[in-house]
């Protein structure tokens, strides 16, 4: 990230109950509503295009805001997603 933070802005969100954010009283966690603060949240700081770097349990939240988001151009690379530890690269 050192790398490429000499070049581009890097932010680098916490979601509702994760890191130093608090949950809001009704908060369901479910990942489509986690792509509904990250949207928000891309509106708020005027992202008018972005690359999203998805790992983990951020990836589905990730994708789903790429999906719907307004921004004309996005993306999302991911290093790691749910479901995937285990498995092998075929022969």
């Amino acid at each position: 990230m050192d790398v490429i933070g000499s070049r581009y802005r890097l932010i680098a969100p916490d979601h509702p109950g994760f890191g130093r954010t608090e949950v809001p009283d009704g908060f369901t966690h479910r990942f489509d509503r986690l792509a509904d603060v990250t949207e928000g949240f891309v509106q708020r700081l005027g992202l008018d295009r972005f690359v999203m770097y998805v790992f983990d349990y951020g990836a589905p939240i990730g994708f789903r805001t790429c999906c719907s988001t307004t921004a004309p151009t996005s993306t999302a690379t991911a290093a790691d997603r749910p479901g995937c530890a285990g498995t092998r690269r075929p022969p």
